[in-house]
């Protein structure tokens, strides 16, 4: 009511659980009621996990962490109910639940873990890898799989003999887009946009189109090839509204109108470039002081 009476164009939201355990507190159709909210966010990942292991009804075995099969049946709840299907909003997890194996001859879903998988170097946490930290491993160590589960429409991988993590790509991403159109529902939503890969690969894969922010450098002393590929360096801390200028003295250059400078970069030591310009800038002593001659690039955002 109170935002109704505003005269403003502002809406409202809730998020619901996809399993019947917890769903079944949730007034689903009465808080979808005309006069209630505008739609609800289904949380259709973190289906299975570590907690399965104190389930009595499951217990100790893998389980991926989103299932199309799973998620149909918690829809069906809501259909059965009256719910309108465009007032239902898809989740799609940009992250993926991780096991330890008890058994390295066994590696598939409903094999038996003893805990949670390894910490990420980034996410830090045992049982969960963000989409970032998955692609590293299937990239750069030897993996058994991509294994497409293609009924429940999402994939796993095993490494290091008992390390397993289930996740989505852009195969079973489209196959939950895909079914979301099908059932006409009002969209899908993200958790979370900061657990993608730093050129957006998990959110390109899902929109089905280039949402790298590698065009928006400018300026600087590059051809235009060489610029979109140092933006594309730098994607990991500059974000999609961001560009990189030339080089200029410390603490002396400014970003253009309506920008403003979010750091100074040198070398890009904080990240995995270490030199992703031909054209540095005058470096000075970077081990400890810096000279009064050397110059940065600006982020400006």
């Amino acid at each position: 009511s109170t935002f109704d009476d505003s005269g403003s164009s502002l809406g409202i939201s809730f998020t619901i659980p996809s399993s019947y355990w917890y769903l079944r507190h949730f007034d689903v159709p009465a808080y979808l009621q005309e006069d209630g909210a505008d739609w609800a966010n289904m949380m259709t990942y973190d289906l299975h996990g570590v907690w399965d292991g104190t389930d009595p009804y499951i217990g100790n075995i893998t389980g991926a962490h989103t299932n199309l099969t799973e998620i149909q049946q918690s829809m069906d709840l809501l259909w059965r109910n009256n719910v309108d299907p465009s007032k239902i909003v898809l989740g799609i997890g940009f992250y993926g639940r991780s096991f330890t194996l008890k058994d390295s001859s066994c590696t598939g879903v409903g094999c038996p873990f003893t805990g949670g998988g390894q910490p990420g170097r980034c996410t830090d946490a045992s049982g969960i890898l963000s989409y970032n930290e998955i692609m590293e491993i299937v990239e750069n160590v030897d993996v058994q799989g991509p294994i497409w589960e293609e009924t429940a429409a999402v994939m796993y991988v095993t490494w290091d003999d008992n390390q397993w993590v289930s996740y989505d790509n852009n195969v079973t991403m489209k196959q939950k887009v895909d079914w979301a159109n099908d059932q006409c529902l009002g969209g899908v939503m993200i958790w979370a946009l900061d657990q993608d890969t730093y050129d957006w690969q998990a959110l390109t894969a899902l929109l089905n189109k280039d949402v790298s922010s590698a065009s928006l450098l400018e300026g600087g002393s590059e051809n235009s090839l060489s610029a979109k590929a140092l933006a594309h360096a730098y994607n990991q801390y500059t974000g999609t509204d961001c560009y990189v200028t030339g080089c200029v003295d410390y603490n002396s250059g400014s970003c253009k109108a309506g920008y403003r400078d979010l750091d100074y970069v040198h070398r890009a030591s904080y990240g995995t470039i270490i030199d992703p310009d031909d054209h540095l800038c005058k470096t000075g002593d970077t081990t400890e002081y810096e000279d009064s001659d050397s110059e940065y690039r600006l982020i400006c955002c």
